[in-house]
């Protein structure tokens, strides 16, 4: 039996407003901070919104581009393409899913499962895209990682549970990204 059966995670969005004093911004939030826990333990606010998860939700802390994911609601794996402000897109066998962060667990799925999904299609273009993934020659290692948007001529190419982004441009894409571990001839 797992440890976290039954656990369900209860995030809830307060919007609390409190008087403080300060010059600087550090100064100001530090303040707030002890405000706003006095406050909510004295009188929590009558007015939130709130969503229930099953497991352990994943924290903002632990969330990044590159992280396998398990989105209990849909029942499904995935990995983190992209996070914008208010979501994050979650590339899964059915396609690209936008969701909240508190609607996503730790997962675990092997690099081979995910390129069954998340690699691109060699029949329908030979460029690399946004939500594919590949395995980039770095030093003399192949990393698995995953695409972001590219923006200001650059894709970001985060690897797959790893802090590690690297920035590639067209001709890097071409020349280092892989759709499987090239076979050295021996």
């Amino acid at each position: 039996m797992s440890q976290n059966q039954g656990i369900k995670s209860v995030t809830l969005s307060l919007e609390v407003t409190v008087q403080v004093n300060g010059d600087d911004v550090e100064q100001l939030l530090a303040a707030a901070k002890l405000k706003v826990a006095e406050k909510i333990q004295n009188d929590f606010p009558s007015y939130f919104k709130y969503s229930i998860t099953d497991g352990i939700a994943l924290s903002l802390e632990k969330a990044y581009p590159g992280k396998i994911v398990f989105i209990p609601n849909l029942k499904k794996h995935g990995v983190i393409c992209s996070i914008n402000k208010s979501s994050y897109s979650v590339i899964t066998p059915q396609g690209r899913i936008n969701c909240k962060l508190p609607a996503l667990t730790d997962g675990e799925l092997a690099i081979e499962e995910l390129l069954l999904f998340a690699s691109r299609d060699k029949n329908l273009k030979s460029e690399w895209s946004e939500g594919n993934v590949g395995f980039l020659r770095y030093k003399d290692d192949y990393v698995p990682v995953i695409l972001g948007r590219e923006k200001n001529g650059k894709t970001p190419a985060y690897r797959i549970n790893g802090s590690e982004r690297y920035n590639l441009t067209d001709i890097q894409l071409k020349k280092h990204l892989f759709d499987a571990i090239p076979v050295s001839p021996e």
